[in-house]
């Protein structure tokens, strides 16, 4: 376990639109990646369900792509003793990955602008612009990214923070393979 590198977060986020807009799930996988075997390994998970902001109305083009209506929330929450709100839970999220050595996501300048308590000084590995090679220089989708390195992708699946959380690790495993140079000095 000595050459086990500290942890890093990989996480997503689904809203009610753009930026300033509510956090309806926030999904994260605590990950460690072991210098000697070139391994990465989950540590924990995170998967949290909101209800929007009060008097913020439904945007229903972000929720025909989420699928995160009122109806499936209170679904996917069951019997959660957590806040209804996103902006009221966020402490938890902050505990749950507090220690992160660096923070990952498929467009984390977008991701992270929900987060109030990520600092400049923080480190951050997004899978989007990491990648706009594959696409001469344009961002590349999280499936497209995925398709790239050979990553089968179930469709019916993306756009769940959940899934998309996954789809990412997924990626940097193969960034890494392919020995990815901003990616292999977080992880050293």
């Amino acid at each position: 376990m000595k050459n086990i590198h500290p942890f890093f977060t990989v996480f997503d986020l689904e809203t009610n639109g753009f930026q300033e807009s509510s956090v309806l799930s926030i999904s994260a996988l605590k990950v460690y990646y072991d210098r000697e075997s070139k391994g990465f390994g989950k540590i924990e998970e995170y998967n949290r369900y909101y209800y929007r902001n009060k008097n913020e109305k439904a945007n229903f083009h972000a929720l025909r792509v989420n699928g995160l209506y009122d109806d499936n929330i209170r679904d996917l929450r069951g019997q959660a003793g957590y806040p209804e709100q996103f902006q009221d839970d966020i402490g938890a999220f902050y505990e749950f990955s507090k220690d992160s050595v660096f923070f990952s996501a498929h467009n984390i300048a977008f991701d992270r602008s929900f987060i109030p308590f990520f600092e400049k000084k923080q480190k951050f590995f997004c899978t989007m612009s990491e990648n706009k090679a594959i696409k001469n220089g344009k961002f590349p989708k999280l499936r497209e990214a995925a398709d790239y390195y050979g990553i089968k992708v179930e469709d019916f699946n993306l756009h769940d923070s959940r899934y998309d959380a996954f789809l990412c690790l997924s990626v940097i495993k193969a960034m890494a393979e392919e020995k990815n140079k901003k990616l292999i000095r977080l992880l050293k």
